[in-house]
């Protein structure tokens, strides 16, 4: 199923805020989570399940409202088991998700309703509590003959969690991609990146992840902090070959810059996790 993504159909997902969980129906909402784990027991559960997030998962340790939480059953697919046994170190993680829905946005495209959700879940039954098997997950979702389908991508890392998602033209050919920003990190460093879906074929495509953000200042490894702040106009202008990036270093080798070192950044596609 090729998704149709009508260029009316992304304004109106560019002009829509993510929803609240109130202005969702519940029972909509769980089809939607249902349709993005294919043949899978999903039921609601209370939001404390899906709590507490690891303090290095959250941007400066805020905490945010929370939309509904989810039990998922269903064996691991192939992109899961990936992630338990190189990223976590961990074997297979089991059937069972605890799933937090992050955002929902909704579309009203000519070719019917479209909803797209960001989701960060882990496995209860992985106890290794160091990384915390954290990962998120994308899904693009589509209304075909009154069946809901949905395109879908993953995304790793050590407590994990997605903060956001947008749809910016980033390569100038005047259609958007999906931009989704994550945190994450371990033993008091903290982590953030930026992961770039292209939205013109039949599934989700990643384009390019950048690490733009890292602090281990308040850890035991040496000390370095950088930020990057992405410039989509002079992304575009590079006519779809890189994202250009501000990058300001403000510790490097335990050297402490101030004012902060600041140059621009050039990342290459389809090169993944380029940079500092």
């Amino acid at each position: 199923m090729r998704l149709k993504w009508v260029t009316a159909g992304l304004a109106a997902i560019l002009a829509m805020p993510a929803m609240a969980g109130d202005e969702l129906n519940p029972n909509l909402l769980e089809e939607l989570v249902q349709a993005s784990f294919p043949r899978a027991s999903v039921r609601s559960m209370p939001e404390s399940r899906c709590e507490p997030r690891p303090v290095e998962a959250s941007r400066g340790g805020a905490s945010r409202p929370l939309l509904p939480c989810f039990q998922v059953i269903a064996p691991p697919v192939a992109e899961e088991l990936t992630v338990a046994t190189s990223v976590l170190d961990e074997g297979p993680p089991g059937s069972r998700r605890f799933v937090q829905v992050e955002t929902v946005t909704r579309a009203r495209p000519a070719g019917g309703p479209q909803y797209v959700l960001l989701l960060t879940y882990t496995f209860p039954d992985i106890d290794h509590c160091n990384q915390c098997g954290f990962m998120g997950k994308v899904a693009l979702l589509t209304q075909e003959r009154g069946q809901w389908k949905a395109a879908v991508a993953y995304l790793e890392g050590s407590n994990l969690t997605i903060d956001r998602g947008t749809f910016v033209d980033v390569t100038g050919d005047g259609q958007p991609e999906l931009l989704v920003d994550a945190s994450g990190g371990a033993n008091a460093v903290s982590e953030g990146s930026l992961w770039v879906y292209d939205l013109s074929g039949p599934a989700l495509r990643l384009m390019v992840r950048v690490d733009t953000r890292y602090d281990s200042v308040n850890s035991g490894f040496p000390w370095a902090r950088f930020y990057k702040t992405l410039d989509p106009a002079r992304s575009r202008a590079t006519g779809g070959k890189a994202l250009v990036f501000r990058t300001s270093v403000v510790v490097r080798d335990q050297r402490i810059f101030d004012p902060p070192e600041a140059k621009d950044e050039i990342v290459p596609y389809p090169a993944a996790g380029q940079g500092q």
